[in-house]
């Protein structure tokens, strides 16, 4: 009975130090995966933040774009109305030229 109880002692300290060396490869494997998640979250976060700045860079240009477009466009129609107005001009002046002749 004694060896019995001595192999079972034996039996369990084994399990114990088998249960010890699980619980401390679970606990390292823990925190190897919660140093990858934390890792994953500040490249996430990096990665959104570069995102954004370059929506506000695409913003800003596009902001630009359509300033200068539309400043363009007036310029284009301030050369047309002034085209127009040099060909009346010249076209009144060849008819005072016509009538003083």
């Amino acid at each position: 009975l004694e060896a019995e109880q001595q192999r079972s002692l034996t039996a369990l300290s084994a399990l114990h130090g088998s249960a010890e060396l699980l619980r401390r490869d679970l606990r390292h494997r823990v925190l190897t995966l919660t140093g990858a998640v934390d890792l994953g979250a500040e490249m996430v976060e990096e990665a959104q933040r570069n995102l954004s700045e370059v929506d506000e860079h695409h913003s800003a240009q596009s902001q630009r774009q359509s300033e200068e477009h539309f400043d363009l466009q007036r310029a284009i129609e301030a050369h047309e109305h002034a085209t127009l107005s040099a060909r009346e001009a010249l076209a009144s002046l060849q008819a005072s030229a016509a009538l003083t002749r």
